[in-house]
């Protein structure tokens, strides 16, 4: 005989755990997906802090950046201000020619042509010394006056460590520039211009063509050469000096000077000491000879 309630009881029991099983499994499901869900939001927080991290060192950088350009611009700055100072007073990578008219002249002037010359050596001077290289043309057959002040002695042209020609308009007709003293310490050219006063070089290259000086002092160190020259008197002290075709009163040749002379030239009255010699076309002239 069948057990009814055994039976209706073994019925329910599977019912119950078969809704058992379908609520774990549906619970097991959620909780994957739930994890699946945490996850992406780790991952995706992950990618967010890196890209705020790479944001950060992105912006760091930017400023690093932007502090080297201000501090660029700052330099190229002080350099920009160097350059101006340096065109305002001090020495330029340029040349220059400058003109000056003691007649028709005027120190207001631009200096750099015949018609805008200026009208002292005292300006022209002023500006030639800003350059490295200058060249200053003086009006032929004017007179022009020094005016720097030189201690003990009066005015003159002082020139240290300039390189600066003073030429004449005129191949022919000499300008002359009178002062008490000129004193050359660096390269100088004179061409067809005359020398009122003491003339001194020092460690210099001075180079002289159809010009006239009174008293011409060569000092250690120095080289000067001369053409078609007429001076009272040249003293030379541990310096060479060659003249062509010159006219000259009377020379030194003091301490291993060495003169070096063509026939052409002639020199009334030689002196030697200290080991100094005159040369004729390369030859040692014998004192007294």
């Amino acid at each position: 005989m069948i057990d009814i309630t055994a039976e209706i009881n073994s019925v329910r029991e599977e019912q119950w755990g078969s809704r058992l099983r379908g609520s774990i499994a549906d619970g097991l499901e959620k909780l994957a997906k739930g994890a699946a869900d945490a996850g992406a939001v780790s991952l995706a927080q992950l990618k967010a802090e890196e890209a705020y991290e790479a944001a950060t060192s992105a912006k760091t950088d930017a400023q690093s950046a932007k502090n080297t350009a201000e501090s660029m611009q700052t330099q190229l700055g002080t350099v920009k201000a160097d350059v101006e100072t340096l065109k305002d007073g001090g020495i330029q990578k340029e040349s220059a020619t400058i003109y000056v008219d003691s007649e028709m002249g005027n120190d207001e002037n631009a200096g750099t042509t015949y018609g805008t010359a200026f009208q002292t050596l005292g300006k022209a001077l002023q500006v030639a010394k800003q350059y490295q290289m200058a060249t200053v043309m003086l009006t032929a057959g004017q007179t022009f006056s020094a005016n720097e002040t030189v201690s003990g002695i009066g005015t003159g042209v002082i020139l240290w460590g300039n390189n600066i020609d003073f030429r004449s308009t005129s191949n022919t007709e000499k300008a002359v520039i009178n002062a008490n003293v000129c004193a050359l310490l660096g390269t100088g050219t004179f061409i067809c211009v005359q020398m009122n006063g003491f003339f001194t070089a020092t460690r210099s290259d001075i180079t002289m063509r159809n010009c006239k000086a009174e008293d011409l002092t060569v000092s250690a160190g120095t080289t000067v050469s001369m053409k078609n020259c007429e001076l009272a008197s040249i003293s030379c002290d541990f310096s060479e000096m060659r003249m062509a075709s010159c006219t000259i009163e009377n020379a030194i040749a003091d301490n291993c000077s060495m003169v070096y002379m063509d026939r052409a030239t002639a020199v009334a009255n030689k002196m030697t000491d200290n080991g100094g010699m005159f040369y004729i076309n390369g030859i040692p002239e014998i004192q007294g000879g």
